[in-house]
């Protein structure tokens, strides 16, 4: 018989001030450093870049388009503790989502232990905190190897809790709650007694734009579907990294001492968010946007606005490529002797944009489980009184931590 396991990925955004999340001042950059990366640490950036955009692409193909707010990093992250449990072609399929083809556990696992460490330390006036665990119902082996590859290059803690029961349930909904601020207060509902592991990945971010939006007025907001309703729009009107060609524009709004960013994408006049997202999901594209940001006064309108969004994932990594891991094929034998296959990979989310910041959570959770499963010029206009994407992203690797629409 098969045997369960889920897989939990938990990553928070927090944006407005006092509360430290862990990680002392005195160990954060004040100014603005960027952060080196080897080439090879460059190629694994850019697979969780592609992630991201590949998500996008399928998410705006939906029959209905509705606001949506996703995390690829931490799907990433949640994975590659996946991956390392992972052989054969089950190990191809999943490294190929990721965009890892060809690189080893170790290298993926290398990146990941400097990335956090170095997202971590990148703004004084920015919390970063990430945080691992794994959790094993009593009974269950895992391989002594796997347990010390998850200790030594994700830091996780490895503890016994039986999730068949109200009490096991309970003690994992208060570590994701308090590993997104209550932002996401629970991941399960009940009991789940065929889930024998379950692994988590928390990050949590806390900052605030560099330069704060005047308040916001009621405007105008056309939406995807048609229909238009009456939105608080934050506006501004100063130098802002901007960039335009015929699909898109595109501004960077800072946060803290410029180490993060958001980018604001608006589908030019006439393009549709199809077209924009298959764009941007082509091979080098969004490099071409980020690359060529440049300070311009742009007349800045955009809403504030919160999404919350409880999205199933598995058909999406399907369409990807990783398929085995969701069929009896499944090859985990790097993680433990019994037989594993995944049975659903889900993401909550949570982002609140305001004058002042941004406050998001999202909890990845993967799960599988006993039964079978699956210059100067004029003033350049952004006026996002329709649908746009939008990103948030580490600027000097580039590496995107969550990607959203808002339609």
């Amino acid at each position: 018989m098969k045997r369960a396991i889920i897989l939990l990925s938990v990553v928070g955004l927090f944006a407005y001030a006092n509360a430290n999340a862990g990680t002392r001042t005195d160990e954060r950059n004040e100014e603005y450093v960027p952060i080196q990366l080897t080439k090879a640490q460059q190629e694994l950036t850019a697979g969780v870049n592609d992630l991201a955009f590949d998500m996008l692409n399928k998410v705006v193909r939906a029959e209905e388009l509705e606001d949506t707010f996703l995390s690829p990093l931490s799907l990433s992250a949640a994975l590659s503790m996946v991956v390392n449990g992972a052989d054969g072609a089950t190990y191809e399929q999943i490294a190929s989502v990721l965009g890892f083809e060809g690189k080893s556990v170790e290298e993926i696992n290398a990146y990941y232990k400097l990335i956090i460490e170095k997202l971590t330390t990148a703004d004084s006036k920015v919390d970063f905190v990430s945080a691992n665990s794994v959790w094993v119902k009593p009974g269950f082996k895992l391989l002594d190897s796997y347990v010390t590859t998850v200790e030594e290059n994700y830091l996780a803690a490895v503890e016994d809790v039986d999730m068949g029961t109200r009490q096991g349930i309970a003690r994992i909904n208060q570590w994701c709650s308090q590993n997104t601020n209550g932002k996401i207060p629970k991941f399960f509902d009940q009991p789940e007694p065929s889930i024998v592991l379950f692994l988590a990945n928390a990050l949590y971010f806390k900052g605030s734009w560099e330069k704060e939006f005047t308040t916001a007025v009621t405007d105008f907001f056309n939406h995807a579907d048609g229909s238009v309703s009456q939105m608080k729009m934050m506006r501004a009107f100063r130098g802002i990294p901007y960039y335009g060609n015929k699909q898109l524009k595109c501004v960077e709004l800072l946060y803290g001492n410029g180490a993060y960013a958001m980018d604001l994408i608006l589908p030019e006049e006439g393009v549709s968010l199809e077209d924009a997202a298959a764009y941007l999901a082509q091979d080098g594209a969004w490099d071409e946007v980020a690359s060529n940001l440049c300070t311009r006064e742009v007349i800045l309108r955009f809403p504030k606005f919160k999404i919350e969004n409880d999205m199933p994932l598995n058909d999406m990594l399907k369409e990807l490529g990783m398929v085995d891991a969701f069929t009896p094929k499944a090859d985990f034998s790097k993680m433990t002797e019994r037989a594993l296959m995944i049975s659903s990979v889900k993401q909550k989310t949570y982002v609140d944009v305001t004058e002042k910041g941004t406050e998001a959570a999202a909890i990845t959770g993967i799960t599988a489980k006993a039964e079978s499963a699956r210059p100067y010029e004029e003033p350049c206009k952004f006026i996002a009184d329709r649908p746009f994407f939008f990103l948030i992203r580490e600027r000097s690797t580039g590496v995107v931590l969550f990607v959203g629409l808002k339609a």
